[in-house]
């Protein structure tokens, strides 16, 4: 009965909602147990803080803090099945979220400019769902994702420009799907340790960039700039065996593309239509037997592309192809190659 009593007595603290013109308000939380719920809000006011500790199994947090500027919310979630439900509008918000169990979720999305997500999670088969909607001046930060089986979605949809999204995800079978759509200026850094892993980037903005860095075997990744984006750039960086990258920019003036594959059996497809003033380069090394480069730019002129398999390289081939463009640009290398095969057609 000592338990029911004191998860009541919390239940009443967490459901409290502030709301008027006063400023630096604060709600604290710790709740233990087991199927315990916590609902906290923070209604038109600035510079308040809600802190809230959960430690326990199916627990659940959802925070809402509206209306305000320059407050911020925490969680901790420590246990197995848990999930967080936090929703920010206004201007200058901050979340920080961490969760370290297995089978836990994360649900965030902050609307305005200036917001700021912050979140980690350690453990097997968890999700975090991360949107940013409307603003400019926004970034989303994931310092961890360690575990195997486990999911990360991120959408940043941006009024202006100057958004930036930065994520690492640690161990096998895990996946990473981003949409970062905005005007100009944004960002994109992701890094993947581990095998059997799978990126998906799509961004939409100019003057942007894309970074990825995959280490491990057998893992895939696709890099997306649409939109008629110019000044852009995307690098994907993979080391280890049996992996596979696809990179494509559709449209615009001065992108470039550097895609980089150290090991064996691997293999990119790089893609530029539609550009000018454009150039891809890539490059295979480290033994790789068994690996191929396809390189492609349709429509458009004044474009390059530097295609590279070097250091050992057996059984591999690169494929390079340039059509309805003038004054491009194809420079194909092989060394230390046997059985190896290179094809290059230039239509203009």
């Amino acid at each position: 009965m000592t338990f029911k009593k004191t998860q009541l007595i919390v239940s009443i603290i967490a459901t409290m909602t502030c709301s008027g013109s006063y400023a630096g308000n604060v709600i604290d939380s710790n709740q233990t147990g087991t199927n315990v719920t916590g609902t906290f809000s923070q209604m038109t006011t600035t510079d308040n803080s809600i802190v809230v500790s959960q430690d326990g199994s199916d627990m659940t947090a959802t925070i809402t803090q509206s209306n305000g500027s320059g407050s911020s919310a925490s969680l901790i979630q420590t246990g197995n099945g848990n999930s967080s439900i936090t929703d920010q509008q206004g201007t200058g918000q901050t979340v920080t979220l961490t969760q370290n169990g297995s089978n836990d979720q994360i649900s965030t999305e902050s609307v305005g400019d200036g917001h700021s997500i912050n979140a980690a999670q350690e453990g097997a088969n968890n999700v975090m769902d991360l949107d940013q909607l409307g603003g400019s001046d926004n970034a989303i930060d994931v310092t961890i994702q360690g575990g195997s089986d486990n999911a990360i979605y991120v959408y940043q949809q941006n009024g202006t420009s100057a958004s930036s999204i930065t994520i690492s995800q640690i161990d096998t079978s895990n996946v990473i799907g981003i949409n970062q759509d905005g005007s100009t200026n944004v960002s994109l850094n992701i890094d993947q340790q581990g095998s059997s892993n799978g990126a998906d980037m799509v961004q939409t903005a100019s003057d942007s960039s894309m970074v990825l860095t995959q280490g491990g075997d057998v893992n895939i990744a696709g890099l997306t700039q649409s939109g008629g984006v110019s000044g852009s750039a995307m690098t994907a960086d993979q080391s280890g065996d049996t992996n596979m990258m696809a990179l494509t920019q559709d449209g615009g003036q001065g992108n470039t593309m550097t895609a980089t594959q150290g090991g064996q059996a691997n293999n990119m497809e790089l893609t530029q239509t539609s550009a000018v003033d454009s150039s891809m380069l890539a490059e295979q090394s480290a033994d790789v037997a068994g690996s191929y480069i396809t390189g492609t730019q349709l429509a458009g002129d004044a474009n390059a592309m530097m295609l590279y398999q070097v250091n050992g390289t057996a059984q591999s081939m690169i494929a390079a192809s340039q059509s309805e463009g003038t004054a491009a640009l194809i420079d194909v290398r092989q060394t230390n190659c046997a059985s190896c095969t290179v094809t290059a057609t230039q239509t203009h």
